[in-house]
């Protein structure tokens, strides 16, 4: 399956988003519970404007495989980015499947502030910083805070 992906990648990097679109089509015509399709199919969709196609591309590859981070992130980025309020609930959940990823801690808090609710805002930010693994990953989240 990896070289069909790396084909629909080629051409998507290429700018060749018709063709891209059209291959990951027929593949998935294919092989329908091939989540990795359906994810590429989303960023395609979305990065065209058809973002309510895209979503539906992403709940497919969340659903079909439930341990895909990056399928959770691009659907609750996504639902943000269009509904922060149901964006924050994609996060929330999201965070219930990976509960030690600060970056979405960082994330929802973004959206929280977005929101008007400075206060979950900073606690999730607070959260994100107890699960960091890098040093300096969350420097932002700091600067954020006052804390640099």
């Amino acid at each position: 399956m990896s070289w069909r992906l790396d084909e629909v990648l080629e051409l998507h990097q290429q700018g060749r988003v018709q063709a891209a679109l059209a291959l990951v089509d027929q593949h998935l015509a294919e092989q329908p519970d091939e989540a990795p399709l359906w994810l590429q199919k989303g960023r395609i969709l979305e990065a065209t404007g058809h973002d309510a196609e895209a979503l539906a591309a992403y709940l497919n590859a969340r659903n079909l495989d439930p341990s895909s981070l990056e399928a959770w992130t691009d659907h609750a980025f996504l639902t943000g980015r269009l509904d922060p309020a149901r964006g924050i609930d994609v996060f929330v959940e999201l965070l219930q499947h990976f509960p030690r990823n600060p970056t979405a801690w960082a994330n929802l808090a973004t959206l929280h502030d977005r929101a008007g609710d400075p206060f979950a805002a900073e606690a999730a930010y607070r959260i994100a910083l107890t699960h960091e693994s890098h040093p300096g990953e969350l420097d932002a989240v700091r600067r954020r805070l006052g804390l640099l």
